[in-house]
Formats: C-alpha cells, structure tokens, sequence
C-alpha cells in the first residue's frame, strides 16, 4: 500500500455545498450600515446599524450581534435563507448590514423586506403559516462600500438566526417561548425545533478567518539510516497523487534529531484543487522524510522515496489549506463542522478527520512506526459528512418554501 493510498481519499471527498452565493443589493428592503439615516425603506426606522447604541434619530436597535475577535474592517449582514432543499439549499439578498462598533452590530429591524423568502416550516400542522429565516455573518469589507461582494472573505458565521414569524402565531411555537415578529432561532440544537435565544445577544464566533501559517515540529527517532543521509520536506499531496511537474515547495531541508517546518502564505496555484468542485479549493502537505541520496540537500521524488511521516500519537500528520470562502452557502457549511480556513493540521483515522491543536503539532515523532504504508490500512474517507450537515437542522417541521 502506497502513500498514495493514504491521500486519495482525503483528496476526493472532501465534500461541501456549493450553491447560490450571497451579495447584497441596494434596494427598497436593504439598509446598509452607514450610522446614519434610514437606508431600509422599511417604514421610516433607521436599519443602518451602528454598533448597537444611536442609530441616529430612530428608536435604538432591536437586534445586535455580539462579534468575536479583530472587528476591523468587518461589517456584520444578515443574509435572507432562499432554499431549503438539500439539492439547492442557498441564500438569496443580504438584507440589513451594520459596522460593528465595541465588538458589536446593531440593528434596527421592522417589517419584513418585501423580496424575503418565507417558508411554510410545518404545513400539515399550521398551514398558511409562514416565516422567513436571516443568518448572520461577517465579512471583510475591502472596498469599504457596506455591501458583501463576491471577492469579499467571510470571517464568520452565526448558529443563531433572526427569523420573522407571520401572526397569528401557532400556541405550539408560543409555548417554546416564541412571539409574532421577530424571533431568535438557535441553530446549534440537534433535534427538535430550535430554541429561542436573546434578540440583544445574538453569537457570531469569527471562525473563519484564515490561518496564515502552521508550524509542525517534532524529533527524529529512527534507527536508520543516519540522520547526516536525511532530509525533511513537506511534500505537496498533487506529488503524491502523481503530478510530477510540481517543484515549488514549501520546505526542504537537512533532517535534525529535533526538527521544525513552517508554512507560511497560501499554496501556489499548482499546489490547489477544487477537489470536489463546490468552489473552496484546497491542499494537502505531507510532512515527511527521505533518503538524500545524492546528498545535494533536496528530495528527488523519482528517485528519493519518502521514508517515514510524522506522526501523533501513531497516526500520520498531514498539513492542510483551506482557501478563503466567499459564498454563503459554504460559509455556513464550514461553520457547522467546526472547520476553519487557511492552515490546519489534521490527522485521517478510520476516515474521521480530527483537528490538532498546537500543543499535538509541536511534539511530532518521525520513526519507523510511522511509515507511510503502515499507517495506510484503514483507508480515510475523507469528509464525507459536510455536505449533509450543512443544512440547518428544522425538523420535525417541513421546509416547502414560499414568497
């Protein structure tokens, strides 16, 4: 068994939704956030949103957004959910956006935008009842304009969503706690409909805000041959998947009993691959040694075979780049698995992926147990579960939308 073996199924299963991009238009039913007057057309309110305190002459905001992490040059929007339907499950116009101020956005929120999409959630026990569904997310705002354009990264995205609810509300939602108009929807619950949360503390954790290195450091304990006839590379997964024209590296070096490689910067272009064509592209890296054979200091993979991987706790390492993503749809599905953008490490037992943290990645063991082939029996499956998990769990409510 090969060590291409080993990283094919990582390379081709990787699975996320890829579907309608999010981008705010200007219209009727969208405020952008400009501290100022009303941009909503929504009744006279001002729906700017400006960090949860004056939102200038209106009534303060009914909505804020409590934002983790660096909030420079973000704005925070609230996204309209256009489908449910698992083959086409997007969003539709950014409705409201705001600056955050002190880590937080307001808003001011009234009527429903008249281009929002609603959904009968449970036709057959409330029919007629309709409601509509807005995520909240951040994203880097590079041309300053307030709006979410395509080329824009998505710094985060929140489990919990603003959700309209059509009157007469149905007493089975008013038992949960749930009122006519605006409501709160917690989306990390697993079963049953989600719960209410605060309106005036709504999470939006910045998770996907690139990595922008990753460092792997470990010791060399293996017997042979001697450490001064070993190098140490981190080889691009395209290499092992046969793709003999790729020769930028990210690093390639003499071995050292105590050894450390960093990456840095996003792969080259060669290094990527929309695996499995949602539009976030990505790369593998294989920490690894080699035999120099010729002593020049490089690895020549024709002719210098890797020797052994490193490895955590027995299982092989392996450096992975996320892009940055742009679309909402993926930014919410990524969101969901708990998986980030830029550099992470990771290892592939039995098919389930796990994330290392820094601590794991520091202390690294390259030896004889973990050779590449060795490590190979069970064959990883990849990411097989991201794309069923990246819809919002309603259930037991139906989902046949309506406008």
């Amino acid at each position: 068994m090969t060590a291409l073996t080993l990283l094919l199924p990582l390379l081709t299963t990787t699975g996320l939704l890829g579907c309608t991009h999010g981008k705010l238009v200007k219209g009727d039913d969208t405020a952008v956030g400009d501290g100022g007057a009303d941009t909503a057309g929504d009744g006279g309110a001002d729906t700017a949103g400006d960090g949860g305190g004056d939102t200038g002459s209106g009534p303060p905001p009914n909505v804020v957004v409590d934002l983790s992490g660096d909030a420079g040059g973000r704005v925070v929007g609230l996204a309209n959910l256009a489908s449910l339907d698992s083959a086409a499950f997007g969003f539709g116009a950014v409705s409201w956006t705001a600056v955050p101020v002190d880590g937080q956005a307001g808003f001011r929120v009234e009527t429903l935008p008249v281009d929002a999409v609603e959904f009968e959630l449970d036709p057959a026990s409330f029919p007629g009842w309709k409601s509509a569904l807005f995520m909240p997310f951040a994203f880097e705002d590079d041309n300053g304009d307030g709006l979410h354009d395509d080329t824009e990264v998505i710094t985060g995205t929140s489990t919990t969503w603003l959700a309209w609810f059509e009157a007469p509300l149905p007493a089975a939602l008013a038992a949960l706690g749930f009122s006519e108009g605006w409501n709160a929807l917690d989306l990390s619950a697993t079963k049953g409909f989600p719960p209410a949360a605060d309106l005036l503390h709504i999470p939006l954790f910045q998770s996907l805000v690139p990595r922008e290195s990753l460092t792997l450091s470990g010791t060399w304990e293996a017997s042979s041959p001697s450490i001064h006839e070993v190098g140490l590379a981190l080889m691009p997964g395209s290499v092992i998947a046969g793709d003999a024209g790729v020769t930028d590296w990210f690093y390639d070096a003499p071995m050292a009993a105590s050894w450390s490689a960093t990456i840095k910067g996003p792969p080259p272009p060669d290094h990527k691959a929309d695996i499995d064509g949602d539009g976030v592209t990505e790369a593998v890296e294989v920490p690894l040694s080699y035999h120099d054979l010729n002593h020049d200091g490089s690895m020549d993979p024709t002719t210098e075979p890797p020797l052994y991987a490193a490895c955590s706790s027995g299982r092989v390492v392996l450096a992975w780049y996320v892009d940055p993503i742009t679309a909402l749809d993926q930014a919410w599905g990524w969101t969901m698995q708990g998986v980030g953008t830029g550099w992470l490490g990771l290892v592939n037992p039995s098919g389930t992926v796990e994330l290392l943290d820094e601590d794991a990645l520091s202390g690294l063991v390259m030896d004889e147990s973990c050779a590449l082939a060795a490590t190979a029996t069970a064959a990883p499956a990849g990411l097989p579960s991201l794309r069923a998990r990246a819809r919002p769990v309603l259930s037991p409510f139906s989902t046949a939308p309506r406008r």
